[in-house]
């Protein structure tokens, strides 16, 4: 039986552990994803705020991001832990939006 040697296993197939997985790479890392398939059901929570142009520009793929045609974001609304909503809206931020996310454009 032939081994497999790796330096880092990263549990979750997310856009953080992706992300991760990139830049350890990218510092001759040798790296595992375990994590569920991607499936094409809709993934709610798909979304990425303004702050991630930064860290795609420095990796490298920000034009890549782009061409894979996610869609523009004015803001978010989510529920944690609570019985109100919050609100969160871009319009005041450099970048004016943050990304829905496709999942499977992503990976």
């Amino acid at each position: 039986m032939k081994r497999l040697y790796i330096d880092v296993c990263i549990i979750g197939d997310g856009p953080a552990s992706s992300t991760l997985a990139l830049m350890l790479r990218r510092s001759e890392v040798s790296v595992q994803i375990i994590g569920k398939s991607c499936s094409k059901k809709l993934q709610f929570g798909e979304s990425l705020t303004p702050e991630i142009k930064t860290l795609l520009v420095s990796l490298g793929v920000w034009k890549d991001f782009l061409n894979d045609g996610h869609l523009p974001s004015p803001g978010n609304i989510s529920i944690w832990g609570d019985r109100e909503f919050k609100e969160t809206n871009f319009i005041f931020h450099p970048d004016n939006f943050g990304w829905h996310l496709d999942r499977l454009k992503f990976y």
